[in-house]
């Protein structure tokens, strides 16, 4: 599939008896706002030597337009047929797998997209023999599950091994341009009306950016939130909404229970109706 015009995958088709090297690194994995990108490149084996010499590095230490023409490189790349995918994390994703019952941290969000990443080539017919993993907690750890998961791999998990290892530069480079068109076309699932446009001066997302930190303030609204570009599983998040929104305790219905109040909704009050519930006909209920 396209993302905002650009793919998420190579169509090169794998060679039978070759064997391939892959890298893996993330895109996103801090901010507050937008969603978090893995990306995977991989190359035979054979073409080592030659993929070194094509002048990739970590995409932190890139300009976006150097970061464009690398990704352009490596679709259209005839010397070296290289080999990508990257998968696209959103923040609503990320916030109800942290939120959910059965909590899944953002390590273990990241371990099974790397991993996933691995079993999409595989099943595509890539011989998979070398794996150069950039690391996502304790280093010595995150390589001994992936060990366990692809046995026949040989894996080195690094710090930094966005620096180290061309392949994995090639990683981050696709995973950070897709992260970048993500957030710049970035498709709300709120509906506005027509003569109304979503907010879009987010700038990064991270909150070393002025630009997310004033856009948290202005789209903060006191029965939903935010909206889905918003990772409400973290910290600041929570920490805005108990300042800035209206509290709301939830039922225990079905329970014994002595604590009168707690068996009541929480009614919230204002002096004209919230917009959405006028723009959809929606009407209080008084009697269940």
């Amino acid at each position: 599939p396209m993302a905002h015009g650009l793919p998420t995958f190579s169509t090169r088709e794998p060679i039978e008896g070759v064997e391939y090297v892959m890298g893996i690194d993330e895109a996103g994995r801090g901010p507050i706002l937008g969603p978090m990108t893995y990306g995977a490149s991989w190359v035979a084996v054979s073409d080592k030597d030659k993929f070194a010499k094509l002048g990739f590095m970590d995409s932190k230490q890139l300009t976006a337009e150097k970061r464009e023409k690398l990704f352009d490189s490596i679709i259209n790349c005839q010397e070296v047929p290289i080999h990508f995918e990257v998968t696209v994390i959103s923040a609503l994703e990320i916030s109800d797998s942290m939120q959910r019952i059965n909590k899944v941290n953002l390590n273990m969000i990241s371990h099974n997209a790397a991993a996933d990443l691995v079993h999409h080539a595989i099943k595509k017919g890539f011989n998979i023999t070398e794996l150069y993993v950039d690391t996502v907690g304790d280093k010595g750890v995150y390589q001994r599950k992936l060990k366990r998961i692809f046995p026949n791999i040989k894996i080195t998990v690094a710090e930094k091994a966005d620096s180290k290892y061309p392949i994995v530069s090639a990683a981050s480079i696709c995973a950070k341009v897709l992260r970048d068109k993500e957030m710049q076309h970035f498709e709300f699932d709120e509906e506005m009306s027509d003569d109304e446009e979503m907010d879009r001066g987010y700038g990064s997302g991270y909150l070393a950016d002025s630009k997310a930190v004033d856009w948290m303030s202005r789209n903060s609204d006191k029965v939903f939130g935010y909206n889905t570009l918003v990772r409400f599983s973290w910290g600041p998040t929570q920490k805005a909404l108990a300042s800035s929104a209206v509290g709301v305790k939830w039922c225990r219905y079905g329970e014994d229970d002595d604590d009168e109040q707690d068996q009541k909704q929480t009614h919230l009050n204002f002096s004209t109706r919230y917009r959405y519930f006028v723009r959809n006909d929606m009407e209080s209920v008084q009697d269940f």
